[in-house]
């Protein structure tokens, strides 16, 4: 039987692209309707809340990325809006505003495999819960009351405002990569966070990229085809 290193190798070389050139759905496509159609949630029932958002002021790239910091610690900040959040979820995964098929990251196939979710506990003018974020109608979509992720962390001294969730449906994008989907999925989470990162600093926030957690812990929150593979806590670096 092989270690769980040499599955972790072997399933690197299996998903070589080598491996998957006659992968019998590497020439077709699902469209992002289709995909979305399929696992995003759109129950009348549930309460949803159209968001707005507003340009951010001119800054200079390079000071952004190089004052890009991952709190260690976190407080809650006072005073983030209902604006704030729409405009930090539009510009960072929303929908482009001239190609509404597009998303504000790249995606392997234009397939979107990753969704977001937030747990808002403390945000002007928004009920505390746990909702699902609908990129195409720019909208939060209440799923539960649920406003805790910090039973899944394993670091202390994390005390946000929102969390945001990176979760995925490795599905979505396996069907048309084979093997080589799963690695498409992780990668396009890593821009997402790199946006939302970026983004938290040009609005005065600060945020923690956080990939060590009790996994079930958020997933039983998701729907059972979404699996949560990354956390963005949002707040101010505690002193």
């Amino acid at each position: 039987m092989k270690s769980e290193k040499e599955l972790v190798y072997e399933y690197h070389r299996l998903s070589s692209w080598d491996s998957l050139l006659n992968h019998p759905n590497t020439t077709s496509s699902k469209s992002l309707f289709e995909v979305e159609q399929n696992i995003e949630i759109n129950d009348a029932r549930l309460s949803k809340i159209y968001l707005d958002y507003k340009k951010i002021p001119e800054q200079c790239i390079s000071d952004l990325v190089s004052q890009r910091n991952s709190a260690k610690e976190m407080v809650q900040l006072e005073d983030i809006n209902i604006l704030e959040l729409g405009t930090f979820l539009k510009w960072s995964v929303g929908n482009k505003l001239n190609e509404q098929s597009k998303k504000m990251y790249p995606s392997a196939g234009a397939i979107y495999p990753n969704k977001i979710f937030l747990v808002v506990k403390n945000v002007e003018n928004i009920d505390s819960g746990f909702y699902f974020y609908n990129s195409n109608v720019h909208s939060l979509i209440k799923i539960s009351n649920d406003d805790t992720f910090e039973d899944a962390l394993l670091q202390e001294g994390i005390n946000s405002n929102v969390c945001c969730i990176i979760a995925s449906h490795f599905e979505s994008s396996e069907a048309k990569y084979g093997l080589r989907g799963y690695r498409f999925c992780l990668l396009e989470a890593g821009h997402i966070a790199q946006n939302m990162l970026l983004l938290a600093n040009a609005m005065g926030w600060s945020a923690a990229p956080i990939g060590g957690f009790k996994d079930e812990v958020i997933n039983k929150k998701l729907n059972n085809k979404l699996k949560a593979i990354y956390l963005i806590p949002i707040g101010k670096q505690a002193n």
